[in-house]
């Protein structure tokens, strides 16, 4: 199913982009299945892309310098992740790990500039959520 402009109402960082802003990243975002046990990305990966979830659960996580696995948090549906990396072109700092079968969307920098150099205004809604 692809993204709807309507699911995108939902997400925070979106909420206040308007009708024809939503329609527009909803065209850019990219789908992505993603198996149980499945790791999406790794700290240290380069950062370019944010995901939210569709379906499913996706863990964050980092280890300490012993090598424990400290939880930061668990996405569920409707929840955006690695947006930071993405926003300051810094590396990844945690790991996402699939709890599920999850199915996330992706939004590129790339996507999200384009997007910006056609609405400029969009950009200062996203800032503002």
């Amino acid at each position: 199913m692809p993204c709807t402009p309507e699911f995108l109402e939902n997400i925070t960082m979106f909420e206040l982009l308007n009708e024809d802003d939503r329609v527009a990243l909803a065209a850019v975002v990219d789908e992505l299945s993603v198996p149980e046990g499945h790791t999406l990305f790794q700290a240290g990966d380069p950062g370019d892309s944010l995901f939210i979830v569709r379906v499913g659960e996706i863990e964050l996580y980092i280890k300490d310098t012993a090598g424990q696995k400290i939880i930061l948090t668990n996405s569920e549906v409707g929840d955006m992740f690695g947006e930071l990396a993405m926003l300051d072109s810094g590396p990844r700092t945690a790991t996402a790990l699939a709890l599920v079968d999850s199915e996330v969307l992706v939004l590129d920098r790339d996507d999200l500039i384009l997007l910006f150099q056609r609405k400029p205004e969009a950009a200062l809604h996203m800032l503002a959520a």
